[in-house]
């Protein structure tokens, strides 16, 4: 009788995770050297809170001009949250600012100069959150659409399934597993 009811928990524990977990593959190279195109991530829905660090999936905010041109969800790292100040500049480390008078750098995962000139800085609205790619060079992110809502933030990476090893494409979205990419 015992394990009946230690198989019945098992297979509802096991059937609630396939209900709420979704395996998603990378399609780009804006999140090498962590992701690379081809990769099968375990994802979560993004309930409570998001932290700074994490990598999660989103999509695009409405009007923005990435939002037009992709018409799947895109996977970003987590570097600002709701009420701080974000700085960038062409160095691989982005400038946090609690708005308490504390900063504090936080190093790119890409760890060469951005080869680029940019520098922004960023007030981030209640509920908004600033992303980067891991691999800036060939990332389309908060710098150029600006913080997201979180309410357009859907799921957060748990972990790699599977690593592909293919060669890396020009293309940034994240598509969901088993859906084309058109």
């Amino acid at each position: 009788m015992k394990w009946r009811r230690a198989a019945v928990a098992c297979s509802l524990l096991l059937m609630g995770l396939a209900a709420v977990t979704l395996p998603v593959r990378v399609a780009g190279n804006s999140m090498e050297p962590t992701y690379h195109d081809g990769d099968l991530l375990l994802t979560l829905p993004a309930w409570g809170s998001i932290k700074q660090g994490e990598v999660v999936v989103f999509t695009p905010p409405a009007g923005s001009k990435v939002a037009h041109a992709r018409q799947s969800d895109l996977m970003k790292r987590v570097v600002g949250l709701p009420g701080q100040v974000r700085r960038e500049n062409s160095q691989p480390a982005v400038e946090v600012s609690s708005g308490g008078g504390e900063t504090k750098s936080t190093p790119a995962t890409h760890t060469e100069s951005w080869g680029f000139d940019y520098t922004q800085t960023v007030g981030l609205p209640a509920r908004h959150y600033f992303l980067l790619g891991d691999n800036p060079e060939s990332s389309i992110d908060s710098r150029q659409f600006g913080a997201v809502p979180q309410n357009r933030i859907h799921r957060r990476v748990v972990g790699r399934i599977w690593s592909s090893g293919a060669a890396p494409t020009a293309a940034v979205v994240l598509q969901s597993h088993g859906q084309s990419g058109d």
